[in-house]
């Protein structure tokens, strides 16, 4: 994904830079953000373009009826430009105590750090390692921290932020307190004002940000489409009290969400959403951040209508597409399963879908609703994963991880579309909990390391005989079917184990202990634990 439109500097830009120097301005109606390069003026210049700003720095001006409409003019001459009243093709800007040097350096200077600026904000992959270098690069432009959050205000990435800043929407941001951030979202779907008003024809043009106020500072936004659909939000935040964002500042944030509009198609960073609160709080819920007060969450659950909370237990479910697809075929697959489950709520995450629902106690999702779930999945290409039920919301948490670790164990080729249960992996989703911290050789028992070393060095192949035998509980005559054996070799054989184990295998918890060793010994196999 390449992005390769630059950023096009407008007269308020310069008229923003050059505010300590500027003794008249005039702008004309026909005013737009167009200009790339800039000349020097002089009587020889027949045509004057609006992609180009002109630098008077004697007594010449140009005569109005060779100017295209909109375009800038800067004098150095206060007494001459303020003179040409008549004029309103173009956007007029006298300096009072500048000299022609001194501008020349300040244009030259103001051009090279938006051009700069442009080359780096080029995407040319869109993945997701180009954003801290496009919000690192707009906060040295724009002199504030920015953001990307998507539409719920999760914070997808922010620019540099060791240090605090003083307006509160920005601690929001970089702390990620709830209290706050709803209420910057309440500012959001409020939409406070716009930047300009919808009866002003002549900034049709300008850039589309919206500004709210919170706690006497300003924070801008703009829409980061997916799909021509709102997806995440680019922020601004100003860092002083009572000062407002000048319009070339808002532009430039336009300008910056425009280049990631393109950029969404490409990223995984950004997913869209239906952004009711709802989902808000699942995702907080999901996220662990009401830790572990039970009533906390259950309150701010039935505070946002979510039906799920009333339990008495819950059962959680992940769903993800065998086969790429598109995010509205996912928004479409959620709004099925909550018709499909009375009391559901769910919510689009990473790939997939994440849905909370409520069961009664000590039980399952009736089997009417697991074939309706298992209906959507073959019709929607989705695998889904159900948790066992759970008491408490606040371990919400945990069991998410269950099913997502469980996923791994689901093999995608041989298995088709449907609902499975993580009671069936849950034996080795937590063995492999413990093989994170552990090495499996401390996991194995005695015997079994001692059949290992004896296979190893008389190449035999007891250890696979002495397992099979285990698992058919010691019968021989099933063992021997199943090995393919005569029941004499099968006798000798087994014979020959005891005398290397120095022991028989009547006991019930010493072949529980043997079994359990095996599970760990060919946990990452493909055959059966």
């Amino acid at each position: 994904m390449e992005c390769t439109e630059r950023y096009k500097l407008g007269i308020e830009t310069f008229v923003h830079e050059l505010r300590d120097h500027i003794a008249f301005t005039k702008l004309s109606p026909h005013r737009q953000p167009l200009v790339e390069r800039f000349e020097v003026y002089d009587e020889s210049t027949s045509v004057l373009h609006n992609d180009c700003l002109y630098l008077c720095l004697d007594e010449a001006l140009p005569p109005c009826k060779h100017v295209q409409p909109g375009t800038c003019i800067i004098s150095c001459d206060k007494e001459r430009i303020c003179g040409d009243a008549s004029c309103t093709r173009c956007n007029l800007v006298a300096l009072s105590d500048m000299a022609p040097k001194a501008l020349i350096n300040a244009i030259t200077a103001l051009f090279d750090r938006y051009g700069q600026a442009s080359r780096e904000l080029e995407l040319h992959c869109g993945s997701d390692a180009d954003l801290p270098r496009f919000l690192n690069t707009a906060q040295q432009v724009l002199g504030m921290p920015v953001a990307v959050m998507d539409e719920k205000l999760d914070v997808v990435m922010t620019s540099d932020c060791k240090e605090l800043f003083a307006n509160p929407l920005w601690e929001t941001i970089v702390r990620d307190r709830k209290t706050q951030r709803s209420e910057l979202l309440d500012n959001q779907n409020g939409k406070i004002y716009q930047l300009h008003g919808e009866d002003d024809p002549a900034l049709d043009d300008e850039a589309h940000a919206h500004v709210h106020t919170f706690a006497d500072y300003e924070s801008a936004s703009c829409n980061i489409h997916m799909h021509i659909v709102p997806t995440a939000t680019l922020w601004a935040f100003q860092t002083k009290p009572y000062q407002s964002f000048e319009a070339h500042e808002l532009q430039f944030l336009s300008w910056m969400a425009s280049c990631l509009d393109r950029w969404a198609l490409a990223t995984k960073l950004l997913h869209p959403s239906r952004g009711n609160k709802r989902e808000r709080y699942l995702i907080d819920l999901l996220r662990g951040d009401f830790a572990s007060d039970e009533g906390y969450a259950q309150a701010a659950g039935r505070g946002v209508g979510v039906a799920a909370v009333e339990g008495p237990e819950y059962q959680l479910m992940a769903l993800k597409p065998s086969v790429p697809t598109r995010p509205e075929r996912m928004i479409k697959a959620l709004e099925d399963l909550e018709a499909a489950i009375p009391g559901c709520t769910g919510v689009l995450r990473e790939i997939g879908i994440v849905a909370l629902m409520p069961v009664a106690e000590g039980q399952y999702l009736s089997n009417k609703q697991q074939q309706e779930v298992r209906k959507l999945c073959q019709r929607q290409n989705l695998y889904a994963l159900l948790s066992s039920p759970y008491k408490r919301l606040t371990d919400t948490t945990a069991v998410l991880k269950q099913i997502q670790d469980c996923f791994a164990f689901i093999d995608v080729r041989a298995n088709p579309c449907g609902l499975y249960h993580y009671y069936n992996y849950m034996l080795k989703q937590s063995m492999h909990l413990v093989m994170e911290n552990q090495p499996v050789e401390t996991m194995l028992h005695p015997m079994i390391r001692t059949l290992i070393s004896y296979d190893h060095q008389c190449h035999t192949d007891y250890l696979e005989t002495f397992k099979i035998y285990l698992n058919n509980r010691c019968n021989v005559t099933e063992t021997a079917k199943q090995l393919h054996m005569h029941r004499n070799t099968l006798l000798h054989r087994i014979k020959r184990i005891e005398e290397l184990l120095g022991s028989t295998f009547d006991d019930w918890t010493l072949r529980r202990m043997l079994l359990l060793s095996f599970d760990y010994l060919y946990l990452d196999d493909d055959r059966d634990i």
